[in-house]
């Protein structure tokens, strides 16, 4: 059975639906699903370059370059030099950082668990494992 079209187009559905509710919330435009995948990939892969984020997110550097500024001005993120390599600049996530990513990720898991109540703890249980199945993370 191939419906990897129909997959994407739901998958991408249910992103907007995340999406639509995050701004329901009262500082909604402090957080964008962008950032916070930026930030936990910055937290991850502990200070990665601005290729390492253009290649996460599949954009342009330019592109991944505006999505890192927001991040500094805002102070979650900052500059560092490489120890080996000055030429080489690399990101860090700051406390402050880490707090925003820790609220963004509890506030898009209430909003999660709202779009999923509608669900069983069977069908639950059968989503998460589908997504550990697809992504091979396992807790």
């Amino acid at each position: 059975m191939k419906n990897g079209g129909n997959l994407v187009s739901k998958l991408f559905r249910f992103q907007g639906l995340l999406v639509e509710h995050m701004r329901k919330e009262p500082d909604a435009l402090r957080y964008s699903i962008t950032q916070l995948k930026t930030l936990r990939f910055i937290n991850e892969l502990k200070n990665p370059t601005m290729k390492n984020i253009a290649d996460f997110l599949c954009v342009m550097p330019p592109s991944a370059t505006a999505v890192v500024d927001r991040l500094i001005a805002d102070k979650f993120v900052k500059r560092a030099s490489d120890r080996k390599d000055r030429r080489v600049v690399r990101l860090v996530i700051t406390a402050a950082g880490r707090r925003r990513l820790r609220d963004g990720f509890e506030r898009f898991g209430k909003i999660m668990d709202g779009l999923v109540a509608k669900l069983s703890d069977e069908e639950r249980t059968a989503l998460s494992g589908i997504f550990e199945k697809l992504t091979g993370f396992t807790e």
